[in-house]
């Protein structure tokens, strides 16, 4: 009988990256550089959308290029991208190759806030994070990688 460690290992691959939140990440013998942002929402001014920002500390953002932006799915949060195990981060391998990279929480996870009526009982509203929602968040996430990045 196999035992399935896929849980435990997700459960510990966070756990380390709580742990090491605010540390340069040195990877490949360069210095990554991370800088973590809360964006306002254009369409819920009580809405602060989570977006993490990392690059090689060689280069600067208005001028690498390209950039890439990790959004995440229902289940788990953007620090799913930046797992801090060597060999394991989206965002490093992507920094390795000359983007920056960013990802963003959508309202509702990770650190992004979360709406007031997710502090109510779930059987008295319907699902609210829709796409819609996900989308205005993605919009305002791409609209500030531009002005940083110069990219289009």
């Amino acid at each position: 009988m196999k035992k399935n460690y896929r849980g435990l290992l997700v459960f510990v691959s966070l756990l380390i990256a709580f742990l090491f939140i605010g540390s340069a990440t040195v990877t490949y013998g360069k210095e990554i550089v991370r800088n973590d942002y809360f964006i306002q929402s254009t369409d819920d001014p009580e809405i602060r959308i989570y977006v993490r920002e990392k690059y090689n500390n060689t280069t600067d953002p208005k001028r690498a290029g390209k950039a890439v932006l990790f959004c995440h799915g229902a289940t788990y949060p953007g620090d799913t991208f930046d797992c801090p195990v060597e060999g394991y981060s989206w965002m490093d391998y992507a920094v390795n190759h000359g983007y920056v990279a960013y990802y963003l929480d959508i309202r509702g996870y990770g650190r992004s806030t979360r709406p007031a009526v997710m502090n109510e009982d779930a059987n008295k509203n319907k699902p609210i994070v829709r796409f819609t929602a996900a989308m205005e968040d993605v919009d305002d996430v791409v609209d500030f990688i531009r002005k940083r990045t110069n990219v289009e």
